[in-house]
């Protein structure tokens, strides 16, 4: 559902708010009538979840597990820091075997939980390449041929051929590929999986750099407001009004009369005006070159679309399954959140690297108007970057070892023998007392200390 709506947006949402509708207000009115599109479905998707609200079965919280979680790792790090307990693990020190105020299963379910922590930091990049569908890929768009047979393509349009790739592939790989692997014997774990999707998205990259260096090399001679072929091949993504320095004239004239330029300004220090008029010079009037379409279809920006949804089917997906699977099951909404919070680190750590690579004002990778920067290095950059993320994640994953669910059920199970959302001094995986898992019963001599989740590291 989440992508047959981004279909909608991407398409019809995107085309309206580009090129407006005639018959509506046209192009002045495009992004008013576009966005009103989704608020109408929004408020349709609201009245319908009120409506619903009666028919839900509501179970009402008890406790909180993130605040216990807290409690366990401020007292392990910081109260018992000068306890010496003789095992691994620094959160050993929060055990009640060790003098701490915390069960075996309380600690140990928080221990699962931290050993992900390295998994949730390699997501981060991730989904910084991600981000630039809505960033990056955009501004290199806009500067491409944005017309099919003479019809307009809104800039964002091309972000359909990731969903599109996602909707087709999915089947694909859950029908046939993943099956076919397994039959082979070389069965692809979870970790295997998104580490092929940090390929996906690293090779997303390179294609996109490629792509920027021909985009260039078919670029038109650029020129000002002056040029005509430069007015009539300005990106749609621009207003030409913004380049115009007549407006300028008439804003410097009057403020009142019309709206400032916003790639226009007045040369430091002259003041001089137009022959027999009071209009100032245009010698004194200094407007940036106008963004040019590129004889480059933007249609070749189709691979690197398909590469970044084909990175989401191994990646996201994938970390969707591991980080909630590896999770005791009171903490999976924990482990979920988490997981979900690294897609706004990812757009944010994008934003320290763009500061950098447009540190000098005089040669910046990526200005407004692109044909004036590198934006190939920037995208072989983030390629590189995701290359030396692969590789960090190959180091930190190669050992992993896998929980299965019988032993997750354990530490849920005996996590809430010792109620998790409370202190507790009896446990029932050092006490003997049975536990019950699902439709068995466990006692705790059974489980002893050869199980790998509850032995004593």
């Amino acid at each position: 559902s989440i992508n047959l709506g981004a279909l909608i947006a991407y398409t019809l949402v995107s085309y309206i708010c580009q090129y407006g509708i005639p018959s509506l207000g046209g192009e002045k009115w495009g992004f008013f009538i576009g966005y009103s599109i989704p608020a109408i479905m929004m408020a349709l998707a609201i009245a319908i979840f009120v409506l619903g609200t009666p028919r839900y079965r509501i179970a009402q919280p008890q406790g909180s597990v993130l605040a216990t979680a807290a409690k366990i790792c401020y007292e392990a790090v910081w109260t018992n820091r000068n306890m010496s307990t003789g095992t691994k693990h620094i959160l050993d020190r929060a055990k009640t075997t060790y003098g701490g105020n915390y069960s075996k299963a309380q600690v140990e379910g928080v221990k699962l939980v931290t050993r992900l922590t390295p998994y949730l930091a390699v997501m981060v990049p991730f989904w910084g390449i991600y981000s630039q569908m809505s960033t990056a890929f955009q501004n290199q768009g806009c500067q491409m041929d944005l017309t099919m047979g003479g019809a307009p393509v809104p800039v964002s349009a091309l972000n359909c051929f990731d969903t599109l790739a996602i909707l087709m592939l999915v089947p694909f790989f859950d029908g046939w590929l993943y099956p076919y692997f397994k039959k082979i014997g070389y069965p692809l774990s979870m970790l295997q999986k998104i580490g092929l999707g940090f390929v996906f998205a690293m090779l997303a990259m390179f294609v996109a750099g490629f792509v920027e260096i021909y985009r260039v090399s078919e670029s038109p001679t650029p020129g000002n407001y002056l040029d005509v072929n430069a007015r009539n091949n300005i990106t749609p993504c621009q207003n030409i009004d913004d380049f115009n320095p007549y407006n300028f004239q008439s804003w410097y004239q009057d403020p009142s009369s019309t709206d400032q330029p916003a790639y226009c300004s007045q040369v430091a220090g002259c003041t001089a005006l137009q022959p027999n008029s009071t209009l100032l010079s245009l010698s004194c009037i200094d407007c940036d070159n106008i963004p040019q379409m590129s004889k480059l279809s933007v249609f070749w920006q189709v691979p690197q679309f398909a590469l970044v949804g084909t990175s989401e089917i191994l990646a996201s997906i994938t970390s969707l399954e591991f980080f909630y699977s590896q999770a005791p099951f009171a903490m999976r909404s924990v482990t979920q959140s988490l997981n979900l919070f690294t897609t706004a680190l990812g757009s944010w750590i994008v934003i320290p690297i763009l500061l950098l690579v447009n540190s000098d004002p005089n040669n910046e990778w990526v200005p407004r108007n692109v044909d004036g920067g590198h934006l190939d290095w920037y995208f072989f950059l983030l390629s590189g970057l995701m290359g030396l993320n692969l590789m960090v994640f190959y180091f930190i994953a190669k050992d992993y070892e896998y929980k299965s669910t019988a032993d997750l059920h354990l530490v849920d199970a005996a996590s809430n023998s010792s109620s998790f959302s409370s202190v507790s001094q009896s446990d029932p995986l050092e006490s003997g007392d049975a536990v019950c898992v699902g439709d068995r019963t466990v006692s705790g001599d059974a489980r002893g200390s050869n199980n790998p989740i509850l032995r004593t590291n």
